[in-house]
C-alpha cells in the first residue's frame, strides 16, 4: 500500500483479511503510537521489527517490508471451536 502511513495499511489490511469495513475496527492507537510507528517505518531498516496486537490480530512488522497477521484466539473461542468440530 504504497504511499499510505504505516498505521493505515495495517488497518486496511486487517479490514481486508476479515471483509469489514475499515471504520468498523477499533482505533489502533489504544493499542500502540501509531505517529512513532509510523516514523520508524518512513525509513525502513533491516534490522527493524516491531510486534504488538490490534483488533484482536498479532501484527510482526519487519524493515524489509514484510507483515505477518495472526489471529489472536481467546480460549473460550478455542473451546467453542472444538465444540462445534466434535459435534458436526
Amino acid at each position: 500500500m504504497a504511499g499510505e502511513d504505516t498505521s493505515t495499511a495495517i488497518i486496511m489490511s486487517i479490514a481486508a483479511i476479515e471483509g469489514r469495513d475499515p471504520l468498523d475496527l477499533d482505533p489502533m492507537f489504544d493499542d500502540i503510537e501509531t505517529d512513532s510507528l509510523n516514523m520508524l517505518f518512513n525509513s525502513p531498516s533491516n534490522n527493524l521489527y516491531v510486534e504488538f496486537t490490534t483488533n484482536g490480530w498479532s501484527v510482526q512488522l519487519h524493515g524489509s517490508g514484510e507483515a505477518i497477521f495472526e489471529r489472536q484466539v481467546s480460549l473460550s473461542e478455542a473451546s467453542e471451536s472444538n465444540s462445534k468440530k466434535s459435534t458436526a
